[in-house]
């Protein structure tokens, strides 16, 4: 919901006739102003207690320098700045929607193809930031993420929709890469919101760079997926310490239902590695936009088809043939290096096998609709995957390998390449060396004896 509208201090800054104040907070406050010509901006003055401190005049005028050359749609453009009684402000845009905080509040998490599409627009926003200032942001959270909406009742409507527009606001804690800003952030400083933090931010190390962005990004993902805390911890010091010791939250251990690509998008982008998580925010954008496709290409497959691919109990139907060709095998379930993958009935209690294969067996009757429906889309929690790395290779456990089978139409005895037609007849190969170098000897121990 919007703040509340409370009544200016101040008539005027610079060329904004003040109208109400939009928030305030220990920097300063955010004040809703309009110029000569019309225009809305969300003006941001230091708060007076901060103008004869010189540290905070240098920060407030680094995020105005940092912030007038930048315009990119996902990012609340600088529309001019100024001094006041001293005290230095920033005019932005006015973005007429709620923050994603705002959102959550309201109508808790967000379905997983919009949580998605509105991290897609914040990391192209801060990809451009990175390109074109060399600055990392440091503070993305629900709270820093406006959500544009058309109309004249920007919160008519709740929830995020295809329409709205994320747009990123709030470089106060951002930090430059170039030599002239480095020095304004002390080694040991910890600055930023602890339920979004990087371990490495949380350590204060002095080289921050886009990973502690793309690491937010994934918390932030979560949140948004799951409408809670990726550490729901009861203090600030307890959600520091789990964002440096316990393992990447898996968002569909609290969510049902959302895709592998997702879970996994948000496992790599929290790994507590920089060098394991994505390497880019390009990466991290192909990434979402892969996930993205894929809740696509999901909505025409079977039921079927989707429970076996993420893992989950098919509901109870009557006796269905399923075509060979729909048959979807999970990726962790085959064996790097030979052709040995997991049966597809394998996803299946043994009790409950059909007498045919590739049928489904028979609905039984319930005395307890409801009870039976949730039972049967219970995930199996056993076979949810480990967190996997940025680049996983296939791995199987002995049980799968006793339960395992080889696929006749993988398993090709007749070689292929050049190195197996060697390896395939390597003893008629020996053998006939063997006897060229009988028969050279020969030949030249009787040409010596002429």
């Amino acid at each position: 919901m919007p703040a509340p509208e409370t009544a200016p201090s101040l008539t005027s800054i610079g060329p904004w006739r003040v109208t109400r104040v939009l928030g305030a907070g220990a920097m300063g406050e955010v004040y809703h102003g309009i110029d000569a010509g019309g225009r809305e901006a969300a003006v941001k003055l230091l708060a007076a207690k901060f103008s004869e401190n010189r540290d905070f005049i240098s920060r407030f005028h680094r995020e105005i320098t940092l912030m007038s050359g930048l315009d990119h749609p996902n990012i609340a453009r600088a529309l001019g700045s100024g001094d006041v009684a001293g005290r230095p402000y920033l005019a932005m845009e006015f973005v007429r929607g709620p923050t994603l905080e705002e959102v959550l509040k309201k109508t808790g998490a967000l379905a997983e193809v919009s949580a998605l599409k509105v991290m897609i627009g914040v990391a192209k926003g801060l990809e451009h930031v990175h390109h074109k200032a060399g600055l990392v942001h440091r503070d993305i959270k629900p709270a820093n993420i406006l959500i544009q909406k058309t109309g004249s009742d920007p919160f008519a409507t709740a929830g995020v929709d295809d329409s709205d527009l994320p747009k990123l606001i709030d470089f106060g804690l951002a930090k430059s890469v170039s030599s002239d800003y480095q020095s304004m952030t002390m080694t040991g400083a910890v600055m930023g919101t602890p339920h979004y933090m990087a371990p490495e931010q949380i350590r204060g190390e002095a080289d921050i760079d886009i990973h502690a962005d793309i690491y937010a990004v994934g918390a932030t993902l979560f949140h948004l997926l799951t409408g809670r805390y990726p550490y729901p911890e009861p203090s600030p010091g307890l959600v520091m310490n789990a964002h440096l010791t316990k393992p990447p939250p898996d968002p569909g251990l609290h969510k049902t239902g959302l895709s592998q690509a997702t879970r996994e998008l948000v496992l790599n982008a929290m790994a507590k590695k920089q060098g394991d998580r994505y390497l880019s925010y390009r990466a991290l954008i192909l990434a979402c936009e892969k996930a993205v496709r894929n809740l696509g290409a999901s909505s025409v497959i079977s039921d079927v088809t989707r429970s076996r691919r993420i893992g989950e109990r098919p509901l109870p139907t009557s006796s269905r043939v399923v075509p060979t060709s729909s048959r979807v095998v999970p990726t962790s379930s085959r064996v790097a290096g030979n052709n040995v993958r997991r049966p597809t009935s394998s996803h299946y209690p043994p009790s409950n096998l059909g007498s045919t294969p590739g049928t489904m067996p028979a609905a039984r009757p319930q005395s307890n609709a409801g009870s039976a429906l949730e039972a049967a889309r219970r995930p199996y929690t056993d076979r949810i995957p480990k967190p996997p790395s940025r680049n996983p290779v296939p791995t199987t456990t002995p049980h799968e390998v006793s339960a395992a089978f080889i696929d006749p139409a993988l398993h090709e005895t007749r070689p292929h390449t050049l190195a197996e037609h060697i390896r395939h007849n390597l003893h008629w190969i020996l053998l006939g060396a063997s006897i060229v170098i009988a028969i050279t000897v020969v030949v030249i121990t009787e040409l010596k004896n002429r």
